[in-house]
């Protein structure tokens, strides 16, 4: 048969769920082939839906969102596994990512954090860093998103969905089932229901004004970022480990050099011996009140944030471009008003954008792909797209993406002071363990129960909230902590005053490990997940914690975890094994069975996908804006075509 892209030369799709050409209708059609549209395409498609996959431009391609969190690489597996797609399991750690997926990702052992100031070398003291996972259950990964995104493009094809690269759509209009879309071509395609994937230049925000202006958003910065190599390791050139004191070398961490007013990171992919790939990811992020745009270019800009802090140029010396600088001198933030409508859904980097700071971007996506996936699956299975299916994650994206503002709001008035940034980080990163433990305590039981409807848990809160949100005891300590920024800002209190009233409420913080030391300011580098002290955490968490961290978090038998490392090292082994006999076997003969491997197998029939009873959503429907009560802020329906009305 011959073949162009994933479709027979009769129109007819390869995949196998049997969708077609342009004149039939599918099922979702989804309008962007990044990360996140590729991922929704892969789980619906596995599980019977008709996708188009519409990506206006080429992979291999760059993009931003490079750096994973310990709750996204869990959610990668939580997802992975619930919708039994293991493509997008091999996301969720650096191991399995450079075994199956690409040797051009780096590996991320923590964030660190470097303050400077103008003109003066960076004190040693004053960095801070929090460690990330470590194996079975991490470590995180610097995605080379060119590769990331390709591979998910491509598994989404693997699993029947019509994928199809330079096609974009120039008319989108309701019609026929639902939607008819036109591309530039003149081609036309009919779905029941669309999803913008489409990110800050979503086609369906421009079509229904869904933006809103101004964005609601309180930060308020600019951007710019390229790809270089040669960039030095800081660790060469920076304080030494004696003097800092932090765990991991910076090299091998999400490096941030943080400054009164802006940020620099510093992404490298080289920094494993196995990497193939000697780029370095490298962007600032400015205040634009503090740095207003001049119009410069951003070689110029970046040539000047180097001058003004020596201590960050060193690490530059050697570096040299090798994608240019892609700048945004406008404001980097946008939100929307709506991101559930009648038979559409805006994916979140369509809905709404904060700040690469803490790299909560990719964080959303999967949480809220994870969450639509299921209800698209339903949806297509009853062919009832009405909205009420998916009105929850209306609040659920709204809440997150003004939780996410706050923080990063907080953030860059923190930096005016390093002793109130060193109190405001731990803020954060309490929010950062406590919402990673859900999806890894979720995963481990699944392991060791082998029972899939503790993998729908993920939608119930405490586990939906991303950062520890759905936390009650953390949302108020996070709502107290921001007060005292805010008094900071406001002149109501000294950085020294704030920061000593944002440790004295982390002192009483009764859910934190006290192994972690959040409270201690001493503690710059927090504690490492190794396996010592895992296990201390682990009898901690289990006989000595509250009673709601043990039922929340620590429902592990003992042996679950030592068996899952005990599992990661032999599969380490094997491979090590694997690879020894395939060079002994080729000297020896020309002859072998590897066209006998399990990936050219047909695709085995998926196993059904968990969820939760639909009362759940209902009871956690909260349309949600910050600062508005519940009822100033409940949207009008329009009852006979389901849609959202602005008010």
């Amino acid at each position: 048969m011959n073949l162009i892209g994933n479709r027979s030369v009769d129109g007819g799709n390869t995949g196998n769920n049997g969708s077609a050409g342009s004149n039939d209708v599918y099922d979702v059609a989804i309008l962007g082939g990044g990360i996140g549209g590729s991922m929704l395409a892969a789980l619906c498609a596995r599980h019977g839906v008709r996708v188009l996959l519409a990506e206006a431009q080429m992979h291999p391609r760059m993009a931003i969102g490079e750096s994973t969190i310990p709750q996204t690489a869990a959610l990668y597996r939580v997802i992975g596994a619930r919708y039994d797609v293991p493509e997008i399991d091999y996301l969720g750690k650096f191991q399995s990512v450079r075994q199956h997926v690409s040797l051009n990702c780096g590996v991320k052992r923590g964030f660190s954090f470097v303050y400077h100031r103008p003109g003066e070398e960076p004190k040693p003291k004053e960095c801070t860093a929090l460690p990330t996972l470590t194996p079975p259950v991490g470590p995180d990964i610097h995605f080379y998103r060119q590769d990331i995104d390709q591979y998910m493009f491509q598994t989404a094809i693997k699993y029947g969905a019509d994928g199809r690269m330079l096609l974009k759509m120039e008319g989108i209009e309701r019609g026929g089932p639902g939607w008819i879309l036109t591309s530039s071509k003149g081609e036309q395609f009919q779905a029941k229901y669309l999803v913008d994937a489409g990110g800050m230049n979503s086609p369906l925000s421009r079509k229904f004004g869904l933006r809103e202006e101004p964005c609601r958003m309180r930060t308020d910065t600019r951007s710019a970022y390229a790809h270089m190599i040669g960039v030095t390791p800081y660790d060469k050139v920076g304080p030494p480990r004696s003097e800092h004191g932090l765990l991991y070398p910076m090299h091998e961490t999400t490096l941030h050099h943080i400054f009164d007013g802006g940020w620099m990171w510093v992404i490298p992919f080289d920094n494993h011996p196995d990497s193939l790939n000697p780029v370095c990811s490298v962007g600032f992020t400015l205040d634009r009140d503090k740095f207003p745009d001049t119009g410069r270019p951003a070689a110029e800009e970046f040539a000047a944030l180097l001058e003004r802090f020596p201590g960050i140029a060193k690490q530059f010396r050697q570096a040299r471009l090798v994608r240019d600088w892609v700048k945004v001198g406008a404001r980097l933030q946008w939100s929307s008003r709506q991101v559930i409508g009648y038979r559409y859904a805006l994916l979140p980097h369509a809905a709404g954008f904060i700040d690469p700071l803490f790299s909560t971007g990719l964080a959303m996506t999967i949480t809220f792909v994870g969450s639509i996936a299921g209800r698209l699956i339903e949806a297509a299975r009853a062919d009832d797209f009405s909205t009420k299916r998916f009105y929850y994650l209306e609040g659920w994206l709204q809440r997150t993406l003004d939780h996410f503002d706050r923080l990063v709001y907080c953030s860059y008035v923190s930096w005016a002071d390093f002793d109130l940034w060193n109190a405001w980080f731990r803020v954060w990163a309490l929010g950062n363990i406590l919402g990673a433990l859900g999806p890894i305590t979720l995963y481990l039981r699944y392991q060791q129960d082998r029972n899939p409807a503790l993998l729908a848990e993920v939608e119930k809160p405490p586990y939906r909230g991303l950062a520890g949100i759905d936390l009650e005891e953390y949302a108020q300590l996070f709502e107290q902590a921001g007060a005292h920024v805010d008094a900071f800002r406001e002149g109501r209190a000294s950085a020294k005053q704030a920061s000593e009233q944002i440790f004295r409420l982390l002192a009483d913080f009764p859910l934190s490990p006290k192994q972690v030391h959040i409270a201690d300011p001493a503690y710059r580098s927090l504690n490492d997940w190794t396996l010592p002290k895992m296990i201390r955490i682990w009898t901690w968490g289990r006989f000595f914690a509250p009673e709601k961290v043990r039922r929340l978090y620590f429902q592990i038998k003992t042996f679950t975890y030592p068996t899952y490392v005990l599992r990661d090292v032999w599969a380490e082994l094997a491979k090590a094994g694997r690879t020894s006999w395939a060079l002994i076997r080729d000297i020896a003969s020309a002859f072998n069975l590897e066209w006998k491997h399990r990936r050219y197998d047909p695709i085995a029939e998926a196993r059904p996908v968990p969820m939760q009873p639909e009362e759940l959503y209902k009871e956690l429907d909260v349309p949600y804006r910050a600062g508005v009560k519940k009822e100033e802020s409940e949207p009008i329906v329009d009852k006979a075509r389901e849609t959202v009305v602005p008010s």
